[in-house]
This record gives C-alpha cells, structure tokens and sequence, in this order.
C-alpha cells in the first residue's frame, strides 16, 4: 500500500527537477547567450635582417639578398643595381738629378721637361744642388728631356709607376755643328763662348771659368782654378761651378 504523502514528495521532486531543467534550456536559448571564442590568425613575420652579397661589373652587377625573418626563417631573392663608379686619381713625384758628364759635377739651372705620349709636357729646372722635382705626375711612360748651353739636350724614357727618380747626365758640347750658332755661356752676366781652348792642355771644352787675365779654364773644381792666371773673374753658367 503505497502512502500519499510519500507519492506528493516524489512527484515534487520531479516537478522541481522538470522546473530545473526547463529553466536551463531556456537561458541557453535566450538572447543573451554566450558563443565559443574565434581563434586570433597567427601575425606575419617581420624582417629582422638583411644580407646583401654582390658581382662584379663596371656599371650593373648583379646582386643576392637573404632576408632573416622574425620567426627564423629565411627568403632568398636576386635583383640588380646600377653602381656609380668615381676612378680613383693616384699621382706620384719625379725626381733626379742632373751631372756634368766630363766632371760628373751636379748642374743647376737646367731645363727638364717631361713629355706624356699625348705630348703634354710637365717642366722643372734643377736647384743648386743640379736636383729637379715634378709632382703631381700620373703613372705612366714620359720622354725626360733635359738641356742647357754647351750640353748636348739629353733624354731618357722614364716609367712612373710610384714615386720615380731619374738621373740625367749632360755631356758637353765639344764640337759645333756647321750652321748652327755657339751656345749661349754666361760669365757675371757676358756672354761667352761655348767651346774654348782650356788651360793647362785640357783641349777644347765647355768653359767653367774665366781668369781675371781673359783666359778660360775647364777646371770641375774651384780648388785651384786659374792660380796661375791671377784668379778667378767669374764663374761660367751653366756650368759645374756656377
């Protein structure tokens, strides 16, 4: 025999139940229900380095370019670029010294040009100590010329590839060419000539002094010079003892 309080109870409980679960789909079905979370996209990876190795070429090369990523990984691309070249102007300076070739004494005041296969002349004159210098010169092959009165004009090819020196070597001039005038010699500002008869036996040479007489000596040191001659009155130019 089954009580009726017992059955109201038990058909309370699934009222509330019912109730319970009703309740619950009716807040998942209202409007004010909650949806599952969109997954956020993963974001791009940004540069984080470059590495550029270039050809050669004069005026396009051809050029790699790796690409370092934020996230390591790494893209390889190629392109081209057009370079401009600036050539480098590299100049050096000629030097030498120019010698008397009967003293071997040096020269001052001679003419030094030096000529470019284009005929573009450089020019100098040696100091007192017969030295010239040409600066600024570019490398390559030049025709060095050297000359003065009584000597014979002299030159030499001379390649410049860095800092250069060049000795000359005049030899006097011995003899005059039929037709050609005598070299103008100087002696305290007179004109004297080219060749003369040089004391004590030394033939016929390039004057380097005249004597206080009127005779010429062709002595390559003043040591001693016209002793014999009541001294020295000038000394000639050019000359090794001008």
């Amino acid at each position: 025999m089954i009580n009726a309080g017992a059955v109201s109870r038990f058909g309370l409980s699934l009222l509330s139940a019912a109730a319970l679960a009703c309740l619950i789909a009716a807040c998942g079905s209202s409007g004010g229900s909650t949806s599952a979370a969109t997954p956020t996209a993963p974001s791009t990876p940004t540069l984080s380095s470059l590495a550029v190795a270039c050809g050669a070429g004069t005026t396009t090369v051809q050029c790699s370019a790796t690409a370092r990523l934020s996230d390591l990984s790494t893209q390889t691309v190629t392109g081209q670029a057009t370079a401009s070249l600036t050539k480098a102007v590299i100049q050096f300076t000629l030097i030498g010294t120019v010698t008397d070739g009967t003293s071997h004494g040096v020269l001052p005041n001679i003419n030094i040009e030096a000529a470019d296969a284009s005929g573009n002349l450089r020019t100098a004159t040696t100091g007192g100590g017969g030295a010239y210098a040409i600066a600024a010169i570019d490398a390559g092959t030049y025709t060095l010329t050297a000359s003065a009165s009584g000597y014979q004009a002299t030159s030499r090819a001379v390649t410049v590839a860095g800092h250069t020196q060049a000795d000359v070597v005049l030899p006097r001039i011995t003899t005059i060419p039929p037709g050609q005038p005598p070299a103008s010699l100087t002696c305290s500002g007179i004109v004297v000539p080219a060749i003369v008869s040089c004391l004590n036996n030394l033939g016929n040479l390039a004057p380097t002094a005249q004597c206080n007489d009127g005779a010429f000596s062709c002595s390559t040191s003043k040591s001693g010079t016209c002793s014999g001659h009541s001294g020295v009155r000038c000394y000639v130019c050019p000359g090794p003892l001008c």
